[in-house]
């Protein structure tokens, strides 16, 4: 007895059953029959199944520290109505001689307070509207660089690079973060205990 097998326990899934795919391929030919003569053949031009739509959501997909959103409410801080969203003073020392990307930084920033997201909090959609920002300087900066290794000169080549490593190292949160966008949201200090 200890050599066979219990019956709940389940056979090879690599192995294909083939009875048993043709057992369910009848099965359904049969009950499509009854159907039909049941209610009678499908209307002209009659969609078998609706479509499945994909929803638009927005494109700001991080991965951040989710415990440390737990507490916050979808609403910016009553000191903050009024005001544009602050973007951080290290990006803004970082990008000096790039005004039209902190007019990026700042535009998509307004755009995180003025369409907000139903479920994500504002402070987090903020942060991803800036790191989706920098991805793409990023990549304009890259793009930048293999035009300039193209043409060859030495000079345009040397700037794409420095562009890039700026970039790269903007991207970095440890560069960037810092109180201000966390005050604007109402973003609890780290020193608040609640309990």
């Amino acid at each position: 007895m200890s050599d066979s097998k219990p019956s709940n326990v389940p056979q090879n899934r690599l192995k294909a059953d083939v009875s048993h795919s043709q057992q369910l391929l009848r099965d359904l030919a049969l009950i499509n029959a009854r159907t039909v003569q049941q209610l009678g053949p499908l209307q002209p031009g009659a969609s078998v199944a609706t479509p499945k739509r994909k929803p638009n959501l927005p494109r700001l997909i991080h991965r951040l520290n989710q415990d440390a959103f737990m507490t916050q409410t979808n609403d910016s801080s009553p000191d903050s109505v009024g005001k544009r969203p602050p973007v951080p003073q290290g990006l803004r020392e970082s990008f000096k001689d790039y005004p039209d990307h902190i007019a990026r930084l700042e535009s998509a920033l307004q755009e995180s307070v003025d369409k907000p997201s139903p479920i994500t909090p504002p402070f987090e959609f903020a942060i991803w509207a800036l790191e989706d920002c920098l991805e793409m300087f990023i990549d304009e900066a890259r793009e930048q660089e293999r035009v300039a290794e193209a043409s060859g000169d030495a000079d345009a080549i040397a700037k794409a690079k420095e562009k890039t490593l700026l970039m790269l190292h903007s991207r970095s949160p440890s560069a960037w973060r810092d109180r201000s966008l966390m005050d604007y949201f109402g973003y609890p200090k780290a020193g608040n205990n609640h309990g």
